[in-house]
């Protein structure tokens, strides 16, 4: 990951073509799942101190098109004020991905809970 002043990072993902979720999805043409994306996308979030403590909660997210085994997603994430980032993702060069992440701070969600 490489932090920049502007409250900007990017990062690379790539999904191997052993990960268990490929066995059934699907057999002969696999793609790598949604879940797993997001997983790996947030997995890369969690390293910024500032969303360590935090809940994730997918504001929006749109897949352009299919992920592949070992295709690179090179995506850029950019902070925003209300405690979110948004982030776009593109596998050679092409869009794939972008959405919208808030960051809920857990004791946030327990006074929302006690209402």
């Amino acid at each position: 990951m490489r932090p920049r002043r502007d409250k900007s990072t990017s990062f690379s993902i790539q999904i191997s073509s052993n990960h268990a979720s490929l066995l059934d999805h699907f057999p002969g043409n696999p793609i790598v799942p949604g879940s797993v994306i997001l997983d790996a996308i947030i997995s890369q979030l969690k390293t910024f101190k500032e969303v360590e403590p935090h809940l994730p909660v997918l504001e929006f997210v749109k897949f352009l098109r299919p992920l592949r085994p070992e295709d690179t997603l090179d995506l850029r994430i950019s902070q925003l004020k209300d405690s979110s980032v948004r982030f776009e993702g593109f596998v050679k060069d092409m869009p794939f991905i972008a959405g919208k992440i808030r960051f809920i701070d857990f004791q946030d969600l327990d006074s929302e809970t006690d209402e």
